[in-house]
C-alpha cells in the first residue's frame, strides 16, 4: 500500500512538474498570452514539489514546514490564475465588443474565461469565430459557443443566439428555436429582442407569417424605446399590415425613430415631409432628413436617399 501511495504521489508530482514546465515553454511561445502562464506555471511547480519525495525530502531539511508552504502556495497561485483568466477574459471580450475589427490573438485571450463558464467571454468568442476576428470565419464554432453564453444566462447572447437559428448560421435554421431564444433574451427585458420575435413572424421570416404577433412584439419593443420596432411598427401603420392605416401615426414612430439614429428612419421621415405623408409637406425639412440619412446607411438607404435628392432638386 505505501508502495502504491508513493507511485500515485510520484505521478501526481510529475504531472504537476510537467504541466509547469509546459505553461513556462508557452510563455516563451505564446506572447499575446501575457503573464498568465508564467503564473501559472511557476504555481504548478509548486505545488509538484510536496508530491515528489525526491525534492520533499530535500526541501524539509530547510525547514519541514517549507512542503506545505509550497503546496499551498502553489494553490493560492493556481487560484490567483484562474481569476486572472477570468479577468483577462472579460477584459478582451469588452475591448474587442467596443470595437470589433480584426483582433489577431484575442480567440487565445477569450477562451481560458469561456471555457471557465463566464458567459460574456462566450459570447464574444462566439462573435470572433463570426465575424472572422481572429482568422477565417467559422459559423459552427460560432454557434457553439454562442449557445454556451445563452445557456448561461447571458441575453445578448441569447438574442444572437436566436439571430444564428433565423439565418441558419452554423447549422439548419430552426424558426422555433429562434423563437424561444429571443423570448428567453426579451424576459430579461432587451428591448431587440421584441424586433428579432416581430422579424420571425413577418414576411420573408423563419415562422409563419403572422401580422398580428409580428406587430404586438414590434409595439411591445417600441415601448420599450427600440428604433427598429419603431421602424417596424411605422412600416405596418404607413401600409396597413396586420392593422389599418395610419400614416400620422407611421411618421411618428419613423420620427421617433429617426431622433435614435436609425438611417432607415431617417430616410422615411425625410420621404414623408417631401411627399406630405402623415405631416405637412416641407422641402427644406424633407432634404435635410435625407442628407441625414446617409450617415452610416447601407448601400440601398444611400441610393434611395440620393434618388429622393435629385427629384427635390428637379421640383
Amino acid at each position: 500500500m505505501n508502495s502504491f501511495k508513493a507511485f500515485m504521489a510520484l505521478t501526481t508530482g510529475l504531472v504537476l512538474a510537467i504541466t509547469g514546465l509546459l505553461l513556462l515553454w508557452a510563455y516563451l511561445r505564446a506572447p499575446e498570452w501575457g503573464l498568465v502562464p508564467l503564473v501559472a506555471g511557476c504555481g504548478m511547480l509548486f505545488m509538484a514539489i510536496p508530491f515528489i519525495r525526491l525534492l520533499r525530502d530535500r526541501i524539509a531539511t530547510f525547514g519541514r514546514w517549507i512542503p506545505a508552504f509550497s503546496g499551498t502556495l502553489g494553490l493560492m497561485i493556481a487560484g490567483a490564475t484562474l481569476a486572472v483568466f477570468i479577468a483577462l477574459g472579460v477584459g478582451e471580450s469588452r475591448r474587442i465588443a467596443a470595437q470589433p475589427g480584426a483582433a489577431p490573438g484575442v480567440i487565445a485571450l477569450i477562451r481560458p474565461a469561456a471555457l471557465l463558464g463566464v458567459g460574456e467571454a462566450a459570447q464574444h468568442l462566439g462573435m470572433a469565430y463570426y465575424l472572422g476576428q481572429d482568422g477565417p470565419k467559422d459559423l459552427a464554432l460560432a454557434r457553439y459557443w454562442m449557445l454556451k453564453a445563452a445557456q448561461t444566462g447571458n441575453a445578448a447572447a441569447q438574442l444572437d443566439l436566436a439571430r444564428m437559428y433565423a439565418r441558419g448560421s452554423g447549422g439548419p435554421a430552426d424558426g422555433v428555436l429562434a423563437l424561444a431564444w429571443a423570448e428567453k433574451a426579451a424576459a430579461q427585458g432587451l428591448p431587440a429582442a421584441y424586433t428579432m420575435i416581430g422579424t420571425l413572424y413577418s414576411p420573408g421570416g423563419a415562422l409563419p407569417e403572422d401580422p398580428q404577433k409580428a406587430n404586438a412584439a414590434f409595439a411591445k419593443g417600441s415601448d420599450l424605446g427600440e428604433p427598429e420596432a419603431m421602424f417596424n411598427l411605422g412600416l405596418a401603420f404607413e401600409y396597413g399590415t396586420g392593422i389599418a392605416k395610419d400614416s400620422r401615426r407611421a411618421f411618428e414612430l419613423y420620427l421617433a425613430a429617426a431622433k435614435l439614429g436609425l438611417p432607415e428612419a431617417k430616410l422615411n421621415v425625410g420621404v414623408a415631409y417631401m411627399k406630405g405623408q402623415g405631416v405637412s409637406a416641407d422641402d427644406g425639412k424633407a432634404r435635410d432628413w435625407l442628407e441625414a440619412s446617409k450617415a452610416g446607411a447601407s448601400a440601398e438607404v444611400l441610393m434611395l436617399a440620393d434618388k429622393n435628392l435629385a427629384l427635390l432638386a428637379d421640383y
